[in-house]
């Protein structure tokens, strides 16, 4: 299903978003280890940058797109949770502090 999944709705067709993030730990269970890495970082690269966009500018301009890429790092940080994967949960808890932080 997973790969079924990735395969209909590949990346240059219909880019991966939040809801990609979900496919992360049955990669890893399906032993796709190097596959759901590669996915994980990909999103949140593209989350870090959208943010550090957005940070330059007005934030109520882009409130929903801050609100957008926020989720991302909540989902990425629940599959790395999912997966035992402290690195990149450290990785997206921190990035996740550094543009919404809690104060």
């Amino acid at each position: 299903m997973v790969e079924r999944c990735l395969r209909v709705m590949p990346d240059d067709t219909i880019p991966f978003d939040y809801n990609s993030a979900d496919l992360i730990a049955p990669l890893v269970k399906l032993g796709e280890v190097k596959r759901a890495h590669a996915l994980f970082d990909l999103l949140a690269d593209r989350a870090q940058q959208s943010l550090a966009y957005y940070s330059q500018h007005d934030p109520a301009l882009f409130e929903r797109e801050v609100g957008v890429n926020i989720i991302t790092l909540q989902h990425l940080y629940q599959a790395a949770a999912d997966t035992n994967d402290r690195d990149r949960a450290a990785r997206v808890a921190a990035l996740a502090e550094q543009y919404y932080p809690r104060s």
